[in-house]
């Protein structure tokens, strides 16, 4: 017999075994995307979201509390690859903060990779005034 804490490890060992299987050899993290008839409603699905599995991420079997089984970002890096952002001249803020989601959403969504806005400009302005401004003279404002 199983003891909760043993549950919970297995699950977290097989959902890493599970990511390492999706992963390309450049250690980035596939997107998936999943048919319509299954639970997720959404183009782009979080898989323990999909999986029906709220346990992975919350202490409630349910999902009905936001209480987590761990802070982000340490949640995150259970499963996606905290060297992303190792050797870049820029961290965006969020990023540094452990603030995942701030720009992604952590179950399902219609935008590549999780993302809770359209477009990386749309997620951009929604908090940088000046980059809305940039964006009014031309397409792409990228940081240098």
């Amino acid at each position: 017999m199983f003891c909760c804490n043993t549950r919970k490890i297995t699950k977290i060992i097989l959902m890493q075994i599970f990511m390492l299987f999706i992963l390309d050899n450049t250690l980035v993290a596939k997107e998936f995307t999943f048919d319509a008839n299954l639970k997720a409603e959404k183009k782009v699905v979080h898989p323990p979201y999909e999986w029906g599995d709220c346990t992975v991420c919350h202490v409630d079997p349910k999902g009905e509390t936001d209480e987590m089984v761990m802070d982000t970002p340490d949640l995150c890096y259970m499963c996606h690859d905290k060297k992303q952002k190792e050797g870049k001249k820029f961290i965006h803020g969020p990023v540094v903060a452990g603030a995942c989601t701030a720009c992604h959403n952590p179950h399902e969504s219609e935008n590549s990779t999780l993302l809770v806005a359209p477009s990386i400009n749309e997620l951009c302005t929604s908090c940088h005034e000046a980059k809305n401004r940039c964006l009014s003279i031309i397409q792409v404002c990228i940081p240098l």
